[in-house]
């Protein structure tokens, strides 16, 4: 265990999906909610949550992934957050405790996956950067790579990478 909270982000209005991604059952039979939270408990994160529905609400909704962040980093306080998307089905546990490891290391900077572009919604984020996204949620920033890339981030390659691909349509959904 690292100290590190997993939450599972599904929160989303899933317009492309058509119906709630996180209630979506995959060919495991778990819903895309409960297979990420499976795979954040897989991993060394210490303790898992969700945000969204039934979980951390946003504090300002419709902010979309920068006001979820928001909300978590404001209910967790003083702990570091490692965030994955509900639509994020094929995620490996290893692959997760690689950007962890590497958040460890940088403590002071979100840890970013790379797989082989920015994936802005998988990362590490320190419990210190909860101001500064309230911040920019406050302001209407609402880009979450563009905050990255404008305030600072540790870039974290992962091998694999074709793991990190988001379902944001049905077709997209693993067989």
């Amino acid at each position: 265990m690292t100290g590190v909270y997993g939450v599972v982000l599904a929160g989303g209005k899933s317009g492309r999906m058509g119906k709630d991604k996180r209630t979506m059952i995959l060919t495991s039979g778990m819903s895309m909610e409960e297979n990420a939270l499976r795979i954040l408990s897989s991993s060394s994160c210490s303790d898992v949550y969700t945000s969204g529905p039934g979980g951390i609400t946003d504090i300002h909704p419709g902010k979309g992934p920068m006001g979820g962040i928001e909300a978590v980093l404001h209910a967790l306080k003083d702990n570091c957050v490692m965030f994955l998307p509900c639509d994020m089905p094929l995620v490996m546990p290893h692959q997760v405790d690689r950007i962890i490891r590497c958040f460890i290391q940088r403590p002071h900077l979100p840890s970013v996956a790379f797989a082989p572009n920015m994936e802005p919604l998988v990362a590490v984020v320190p419990a210190l950067w909860g101001e500064m996204i309230s911040n920019a949620v406050a302001l209407g920033h609402l880009k979450i790579g563009k905050f990255w890339q404008d305030c600072g981030f540790t870039p974290v390659k992962i091998p694999e990478g074709y793991l990190l691909k988001d379902a944001d349509h049905p077709w997209e959904l693993p067989a």
